[in-house]
């Protein structure tokens, strides 16, 4: 199968750009500030706030953009405390990629008791468009409404439901959630920094942004509206603030209210649509094959009615500007326009019309019926669709949203106008829709040179245009051009003719073979690059580039990519190491390099050990490449400014910034080195300049700030306040800040940000145990930048506060906060708890590291709880689940009530083989522990199934509301094996009646389970049974009516042994006996292709692959039982419960029999 090209027509003759208007995402230049006056020249401009046209507009009346902050009071199911211990990475796929949640806590215990609740909300309002956002809720856009109409654009919740969606758990529907660097990104569902701002055209805009803590990268968003528009504007910014490379994504989910009215709308040109990790393609829109599960042949795909499961669909198009989703029933909708050069991302993504998507509707909200999403995808096209961020680079796009109404069949729009072109009869209907309003626009319809309406028309946001135009003989609408223009004669819109040609399918994505079976060391680093790149959670790209070596030792772009991994573990030495290799080789023979990766990043690990000189050699040697000429100088100040050369850094910055003008960091360090230097006006201008890039940055406002009070201006107090507003005493934020400065030496400065927190000179006794902050790691930062200044008295105080914190919430991941850490434990060898915390931070890293790390501090502090459950979590994933038990136990003793440890205790006992008699006392023990934790709730039901307490089962799952994550089939299968399995024993009491409702009841899904459809278990085992009660009961044709649904189950797994069964029952021994087997056969077969898999390597991925294998030996052991081999049965019995200690049903059968 050939590879499909991308469609590079467009369905408009501009591809959505705006005529005589920069390009979406342009950075235009601002003009020149005081900075660039001596002593000190510098060349570049800096990006103003907005697009200058702005400054060009006259001022517009004060009122006719409302932007204000206001309490929204909205029915709220709270979510629960936040898990105290740090939840880290053990395999977990998520979207598609892996899924960590540490550095942030775990959001799992939601409510399912509703309150009021007033959120902060921010309005932005003008005649046309009403916007709420809610920056407690990740800036979350919540509602979007045409005020012309009344129509909601964007999904309107009146509730918040949280479901456990989100990388971290709570997450809730509707409005827009940005994803930024990551799909539902940890941070969704908690505050994020905010501003407003007027601007001199009359527009108004609300910011929100965050730095992020997985890679410590920036986003800000600026959500604007201007005066007389019904745009929507989005400017987005990233920035890449550390010195290492990274890999991002980038999705903006906005949801929308769907009916069977319901379209979306993908531009004409679309001929294919894809699957996440374009693993599968179909048709678009109408399908002429099956696709992920759903037989689409001759459906037309683009109609939410036509989706009886969830799916999704990725425009297989990177050419066309827009994309819409339209309801005809309210004859109203919503256009996305976007540059597609920088956002050629298109996607529908529902839930599906049938009982999945009713389930989840319920689970999302109250009253607010189902709803799709219409995603669009910036430098990505796909989930997951990673691109590479460069150190020190900031990537600046633009989107647009606008109402669209009386518009059905959109051929194409731009951010000014959308047109739609139907058939009408023997005719077309052409509309048009603007943003603005236009008096005597032209709308033109045409066939090649011959126009076939031309009329002067008032369009605007409230004034839509359309018009029922006939065609010639033989002229199609796919034939016509229209174009909406002003009366200059702009052209707002064009709908060009579009020829949609067949095209093959492209060809999917397949994973990489086996490292052996690659060919070349150049394929073996590409697959391994694109593992890293994708954060694929299956494959590690480590034995790839291992490979590689193994052939070629020194391979530059395999040593460059292993000493930047290395680099992001935290691990300098080795990363130099394989730097030094790649260098060696690039620089052979008396070369200068072509390419700098090498030498930057080996200025990288240098300056990691502390080794300035030699770092500052290589950052030279890699500024002459292009590519790293920013942030080698950027790097190359900040070693000036260690030494206190000042003047050497502002030239290092200049140079830094001759590459990229909104560095905001580079520019935030050089406010500062012109602030100490007292050259307080271009400090002054300088942090003007890098809050025009980002609005809500703390190092330029920290600047800023620190320029009035050091001018004693009158403001300086309130620049403070407003500052300290925006972080909200945020621990993390201030420490973020604390070491940008740190990083350049600028010691006074950082203890100052943190003495915002805690006083600086921190009390003892009494009043140390609650200071003002409690994130110990404040305390430790304020030590180690004391013990730099000298003040080894006020470093020693700062620490034993630390020490004497609350453990809870502790989640290090800085590599300053390492140095921190091990500046502490050398300081008081015996401070247990910078012990713990240093292995918090280093286990996603060096596993091994950090458990030599908790051991040393149970081994000073034997009663320190969270140090033994990390111990046990640990052990566990390196094969040791005795050792794990028993740290666990030790946990429990240690420590508080803890519903986690007793989940986790479990999951040791499972691997280790106990008996379920005793793995089920601690939860027993802990019981009012256990009922404040849904996993720990289902652990002990499974336990009371497997051991026939089925009274207390059934008791446990109908008592309480497991909420489900996404993906997981949750509880109902247990359910069913409780409900079964108590009917099973009801019947060989003679109790045929109870049994038989025990089996109505297991159809039934219990109000508190929540479950995905695709996941209901059981039913050939219930209907088998139930057969078994009719028969019992006398009742011969129900019985019979049973088996025959229960034999329609064929196949190769244990529901396939019921329908056997079920033909025994009907007198059809021969094809039961052939059935059963075919069982046998095909368990055996997979349960041995599973046993001979190479380990995952991960621990999830290890312990899927052996959950496989044990229903697999168990489906082996039922058929051979119904089959009278006893002996045999028995021994896959042994194997399926030595990979699957909680196997319900091979532990019901092995009892049972």
């Amino acid at each position: 199968m050939t590879r499909g090209r991308r469609r590079r027509c467009s369905s408009s003759g501009s591809n959505g750009d705006r005529s005589g208007q920069a390009p979406l995402g342009a950075i235009p230049p601002r003009p020149p500030s005081p900075w660039e006056e001596p002593p000190v020249r510098y060349p570049v401009p800096l990006l103003p706030l907005l697009a200058a046209a702005l400054f060009a507009s006259p001022p517009a009346p004060a009122d006719e953009v409302i932007l204000r902050e206001e309490p929204l009071e909205i029915p709220t199911y709270e979510v629960g405390p936040p898990e105290a211990h740090p939840i880290f990475y053990d395999g977990r796929a998520y979207q598609g990629a892996q899924g960590p949640v540490y550095p942030y806590p775990l959001l799992d215990a939601l409510s399912t008791v509703k309150t009021p609740r007033a959120w902060r909300a921010v309005r932005l309002e003008n005649r046309f468009v009403e916007v709420l956002v809610l920056p407690e809720i990740g800036g979350r856009i919540f509602a979007f409404r045409d005020k012309t109409n009344g129509y909601d654009c964007f999904y309107r919740q009146h509730v918040i439901k949280p479901a456990l969606i989100g990388m971290a758990g709570a997450w809730i529907s509707g409005g827009v959630e940005w994803n930024v660097f990551h799909h539902h990104r940890v941070t969704s569902f908690m505050t994020v920094e905010h501003a407003l701002q007027a601007n001199p055209d009359g527009s108004k805009t609300v910011w929100i942004g965050e730095t992020e803590r997985r890679h410590r990268m920036r986003w800000v968003i600026g959500l604007t509206l201007r005066p007389d528009s019904s745009a929507l504007e989005a400017t987005l910014r990233f920035f890449n603030r550390t010195p290492i490379e990274h890999s991002f994504l980038y999705f903006a989910n906005p949801a929308v209210a769907v009916n069977d009215n319901y379209q979306a709308i993908f531009p004409p040109a679309t001929v294919w649509a894809t699957s996440h990790t374009k693993d599968a393609f179909v048709e678009w829109p109408v399908g002429r094959r099956a696709y992920k599960g759903v037989d689409y042949a001759g459906v037309d795909l683009s109609w939410i009615r036509n989706h009886p499961k969830p799916n999704s669909f990725f425009a297989w198009n990177d050419t066309d500007a827009w994309l819409a989703g339209y309801d005809h029933g309210r004859r109203a909708g919503v256009m996305h326009v976007a540059d597609p050069r920088l956002v050629p991302g298109k996607k529908l993504w529902q839930w599906g019309t049938g009982p999945t998507g009713k389930m989840w509707e319920r689970i999302l909200t109250d009253a607010d019926g189902p709803y799709a999403e219409i995603m669009v995808g910036a430098f990505s096209d796909n989930q997951p669709d990673y691109s590479w961020i460069r150190p020190a680079e900031t990537k600046a796009f633009r989107q647009v949203w606008y109402p669209i109404r009386d518009l059905a069949a959109v051929r194409n729009a731009t951010d000014d106008a959308a047109v739609g072109l139907a058939p009408q009869g023997a005719g077309v209907r052409l509309a048009f829709n603007a943003t603005a309003p236009h008096a005597g626009a032209r709308a033109i319809l045409a066939v090649g040179d011959t126009r076939l309406f031309d009329r002067a028309i008032d369009i605007a946001p409230d004034r839509p245009f359309a018009v029922e135009i006939p065609l010639p003989a033989g002229v199609r609408p796919e034939d016509c051009r229209a174009v909406l223009a002003t009366a200059a004669g702009r052209e707002l819109v064009i709908g060009a003719p579009v020829a949609r040609q067949d095209e093959p399918m492209p060809e999917p994505y397949r994973p990489p073979p086996p490292p052996a079976e690659i060919r070349t060391v150049e394929s073996l680093y590409l697959a391994g690059s694109r593992l890293e790149q994708f954060y694929n959670p299956r494959i590690d790209p480590f034995p790839y580039y291992e490979e590689a070596l193994r052939r070629d030792p020194d391979d530059i772009r395999v040593n460059t990519a292993l000493g930047i991994l290395y680099l992001k573990r935290l691990m300098p030495a080795e990363a130099e190491a394989c730097l030094r290799r790649a260098v060696a080789r690039t620089t052979g023979n008396q070369t200068k390099a072509r390419d700098g990766a090498p030498q930057y990043y080996l200025g990288v690990a240098l300056r990691a050990q502390g080794r300035d000189a030699e770092a500052g050699r290589a950052f030279a040697a890699a500024a002459w490449d292009s590519a790293f000429t920013g942030p080698a100088w950027q790097a190359l100040a900040e070693l000036a400014c260690r030494r206190g050369d000042g003047a050497d850094a502002l030239e290092g910055l200049k140079r830094a910034l001759a590459v990229n003008a909104n560095n905001t960091r580079a520019l935030a360090l050089t406010a500062a080195v012109l602030r100490r230097a007292g050259a307080l006006d271009e400090a002054a201008a300088i942090a003007a300049g890098a809050l025009a890039v980002d609005p809500l940055d703390p190092w330029a406002a920290n600047e800023a700030a620190l320029v009035k009070a050091r001018r004693k201006a009158p403001d300086a107090a309130s620049a403070l306040d407003a500052l300290r507003a925006r972080l909200r005493g945020d621990a993390n934020a201030h420490l973020e800040l604390a070491c940008d400065y740190a990083a350049a030496a600028m010691w006074d400065e950082a203890i100052d940000v943190l003495g915002r927190l805690v006083p600086a000179d921190p009390p003892e006794g009494e009043q140390a145990k609650a200071p003002p902050a409690a994130d110990p790691l404040v305390f430790y930062h304020l030590a180690w930048l004391w013990e730099r200044k000298g003040g080894a008295e006020k470093a020693a105080r700062a620490r034993r506060v630390a020490a004497r914190l609350p453990w809870e919430g502790c989640f290090p991941f800085r590599a300053e906060s390492a140095e921190a850490l091990r500046a502490a434990i050398q300081a008081d060898p015996k401070d247990a708890r910078a012990r713990l915390y240093l292995g918090n931070l280093l286990y996603d890293r060096q596993p091994e590291a950090a458990v030599a790390a908790w051991e040393a501090a149970v081994a000073i502090d034997p009663a320190l709880a969270p140090a033994h459950r990390n111990l046990g979590f640990a052990r566990l994933r390196r094969g040791d689940p005795a050792a794990a038990v028993a740290a666990y136990e030790t946990a429990l003793a240690a420590g508080r009530d803890d519903p986690l440890v007793l989940v986790e205790l479990d999951d040791a006992h499972d691997l280790a083989g106990t008996p379920p008699e005793k793995r089920i006392a601690p939860l027993e023990a802990n019981r009012a522990t256990v009922l404040r934790k849904d996993r720990a709730i289902a652990r002990l039901a499974r336990l009371c199934v497997i051991l026939g307490r089925f009274d207390e089962a059934i008791s446990l799952l109908t008592g309480h509301h497991f909420h489900l994550w996404e993906g997981e089939s949750g509880v109902y299968g247990l359910y069913v094996d409780a409900r079964v399995a108590r009917a099973e024993a009801r019947l060989a009491a003679g109790k045929a009646a109870e049994a038989l409702a025990d089996l109505e009841a297991a159809l039934v899904v219990p109000p508190g389970i929540e479950v995905w459809e695709e996941f209901g278990s059981g039913r050939a085992r219930v209907r088998f049974a139930a057969g078994l009660a009719h028969r019992a009961l006398g009742d011969d044709a129900k019985a019979r009516d049973a088996f025959g649904q229960a034999a329609e189950t064929k196949g190769s797994d244990a529901m396939a042994v019921y329908g056997a069964r079920a033909l025994s029952a009907l007198g059809k021994e021969d094809e039961a006996r052939k059935r059963l087997e075919t069982v046998v056969d095909a368990a055996r077969r997979r349960a041995a292709a599973e046993e001979g898999k190479e380990a995952g390597w991960s621990f999830e991925a290890r312990l899927a692959t052996r959950r496989r294998a044990a229903d697999a030996r168990y489906a082996a052991a039922l058929a051979l039982d119904a089959l009278g081999k006893t002996d045999d049965a028995r021994a896959e019995l042994r194997k399926a419960l030595a990979l699957d200690n909680s196997h319900v049903g091979a532990w019901r059968l092995e009892r049972g029999r």
